[in-house]
């Protein structure tokens, strides 16, 4: 790796470092959810409704974890499950009012965070930080996956 890559990726950490605290902050404290259980919330949320097995992929884990997860959720009042109308042996998920209300605040709270950081910016940056965002997201392998827990 040249010293030019070595010095992006650096950079690339910190602001990785950088979203993950913006992430972190945006979760109400009274919202009892961590982080791994807002990103299933708002996957589930992109797609409108998903099976375990399509949200144990997305995840990268297996459909026992997301089982155990979606408890949890469901016992928060976050998501519901329902029986597919196709197969019995099929559960759907999808996001409850509940659920929802607390993604939108979420987003909102994320927003702000991040307006608050571009404003100390120089406004000459934006426009090269947006193109470099884009390209960075646009390479990764997932980059709907990647959209969708960022939202």
């Amino acid at each position: 790796m040249s010293q030019a890559t070595d010095d992006l990726v650096e950079v690339v950490l910190a602001a990785s470092r950088v979203l993950v605290g913006v992430a972190d902050q945006s979760m109400p404290e009274d919202a009892d959810v961590t982080l791994h259980q807002f990103r299933a919330l708002s996957l589930v949320a992109v797609h409108d409704e998903l099976n375990v097995n399509s949200l144990a992929e997305l995840l990268g884990v297996s459909p026992s974890t997301i089982t155990r997860l979606c408890d949890r959720l469901v016992r928060k009042k976050l998501i519901r499950r329902r029986t597919a109308k196709e197969s019995r042996r099929e559960v759907c998920i999808s996001v409850s009012p509940r659920g929802a209300a607390l993604g939108e605040d979420v987003l909102a709270r994320r927003r702000a965070a991040i307006d608050s950081i571009l404003a100390r910016m120089p406004p000459s940056a934006h426009a090269p930080l947006a193109r470099g965002l884009k390209a960075f997201v646009d390479a990764s392998a997932g980059a709907e996956h990647v959209s969708a827990t960022l939202g």
